[in-house]
């Protein structure tokens, strides 16, 4: 969008720090606003896990999201 602004900004990640980097898919929720869907993101990546891929089928298994469309 052309007209759309943005901030930028930097941050320091440390040796423990996570980046999670997602998609509105994952938490968009037609009953919900999306800051209630990221809250609730947040709080579900805060389980530990012991690989990569265990956290990212955690997430998508308790993603609530409903944009997804039915066969």
């Amino acid at each position: 969008m052309g007209e759309a602004e943005y901030e930028e900004g930097e941050v320091q990640l440390e040796a423990d720090d996570t980046l999670l980097i997602y998609t509105d898919g994952l938490i968009e929720q037609r009953d919900r606003s999306v800051q209630s869907s990221l809250d609730q993101l947040l709080v579900t990546a805060q389980r530990t896990t012991t690989t990569l891929d265990d956290r990212l089928d955690y997430l998508l298994t308790h993603s609530s999201a409903d944009t997804t469309t039915p066969a």
